[in-house]
């Protein structure tokens, strides 16, 4: 039973730890080459700006050829990122496929180097994607579903080749199943060339006929003498949430880039918590990025914009995609944009949406908040000082009021139990009392006799 409590602590130790820090980025991505030596390196977000002791170690298949240089750091409040530098050294051989290493983040808070703790699988985790090529050819992919309109729907494969040789041309054929699995159409897909260790897509746009519903979608790839089956679900018809729009902002490279997404309710109701997840992919088709926006409810027929958030200090120009799913009711509806990153822009391919650095005017709203920053500062000052000297007036007019109350009650006292006047005046007044406020005081008291 006490086994059991602590595991119970533990584990809310850290889950509350885990709100304090994050991480960037959270995935990378090598290719092997035998007895490779590479530095990498990931930060540490100081979400919450707190003095923080962290525990690091590696862990999954790839742990023991990570060097890490310390298991336990420190982050002060003033920090807002610490740099974790850490060493691969892989060896001369590994078998084909893709394999990882995690490097897990916990928070200590105030405990001890407690092994149990670091055995725990809760905790932020920046992930080593290392890709061993096959010998011959090996493609691998991904297939997205977005729908365009009159009742189009579009399949989008990313291809990536994961062996050491070139590939010629590489197509595909796309069946499409209802409900029940019946084929109801087979489709063609463009083709490509595909490089060793590069990427590619290959794409085939359908025009429906048939009732609203969910569909299957079959992929099967071909290329030289190979396959490889691709499946998902998707929706035909009008979703009850669509991805109208994706805008965006103006943009640096190496700063925060945010999106507006747009999203609309086709449904004759409200529609609660609706949220999207919004994931970055490179040129290689790895994850890079992740975020989810926050909850939304959308009236019937109405549209909602939600804010998603790109970090790419870590990232370069080039080429991106950026896969959307809108969340709701249980359902997901996707939508995959191209993005082109430069040093001053964002473009969605897709739409030819631009979000640009306006530079000179962006010197002058400074210099206007500057301005106005300043005259609010003034004022709040004038106010703040009219404030505490009002407040000064008031309490010292209510400390002479009670110090009033108070000599005077002492007065009667003193009178009544036998004390001359003249010696409780003299008294007073060689302690600091004014004789005209003594005077006021004995007059209040006679007056109060008659």
């Amino acid at each position: 039973m006490k086994k059991i409590i602590y595991w119970i602590l533990v584990f809310i130790l850290l889950i509350n730890s885990v709100c304090a820090i994050g991480i960037a980025p959270s995935h990378d991505t090598i290719f092997f080459k035998p007895g490779l030596e590479k530095e990498l390196e990931f930060r540490i977000i100081n979400q919450e700006s707190k003095n923080l002791r962290l525990a690091i170690y590696a862990r999954n298949e790839l742990k023991d050829y990570i060097e890490l240089p310390e298991k336990i750091i420190t982050v002060n409040k003033n920090e807002y990122q610490k740099i974790v530098n850490y060493k691969i050294r892989l060896p001369k051989k590994l078998k084909p496929g893709e394999k990882k290493a995690e490097i897990l983040v916990v928070d200590l808070g105030n405990q001890g180097d407690d092994k149990d703790i670091l055995k725990a699988s809760i905790g932020l985790i920046h992930q080593l994607n290392v890709i061993v090529p096959y010998p011959d050819q090996f493609v691998q992919g991904n297939m997205h579903v977005s729908s365009g309109t009159n009742n189009s729907t579009l399949f989008t494969i990313s291809l990536y080749n994961l062996g050491k040789k070139d590939i010629e041309k590489i197509n595909g054929n796309i069946i499409i199943r209802n409900p029940l699995g019946q084929g109801i159409i087979q489709l063609q897909t463009s083709s490509t060339d595909l490089k060793t260790e590069k990427k590619s897509k290959i794409t085939a746009e359908w025009t429906s006929d048939v009732s609203s519903g969910t569909y299957n979608a079959e992929a099967i790839i071909e290329y030289d003498d190979k396959i490889l089956i691709l499946g998902k679900n998707f929706d035909v018809g009008n979703p009850l949430i669509e991805i109208i729009d994706l805008r965006t902002y103006p943009f640096k490279i190496g700063t925060v880039a945010k999106f507006d997404l747009i999203l609309e309710n086709k449904w004759n109701r409200q529609i609660n918590n609706v949220f999207a997840k919004s994931k970055i992919l490179d040129s290689m088709g790895s994850e890079i990025y992740e975020t989810k926006t926050e909850s939304k409810d959308i009236p019937a027929h109405a549209t909602k914009e939600v804010s998603v958030f790109w970090d790419t200090k870590d990232d370069k120009q080039g080429d991106y995609l950026m896969e959307i799913q809108a969340n709701y009711l249980g359902r997901v509806k996707e939508k995959l944009y191209e993005l082109l990153v430069e040093q001053d822009k964002i473009t969605v391919k897709n739409d030819q949406i631009t979000g640009e650095v306006v530079k000179g005017q962006a010197q002058k709203s400074i210099s206007i908040v500057s301005v106005l920053t300043i005259i609010i500062i003034i004022m709040t000052g004038i106010i703040f000082f009219l404030f505490r000297k009002q407040k000064s007036i008031e309490k010292t007019t209510y400390s002479h009021e009670e110090k009033y109350i108070q000599l005077k009650k002492y007065l009667k006292t003193k009178i009544n139990q036998g004390y001359s006047v003249k010696a409780l005046r003299d008294n007073l007044e060689n302690k600091g009392w004014k004789g005209e406020i003594i005077d006021r005081i004995l007059l209040d008291i006679e007056d109060e006799k008659i």
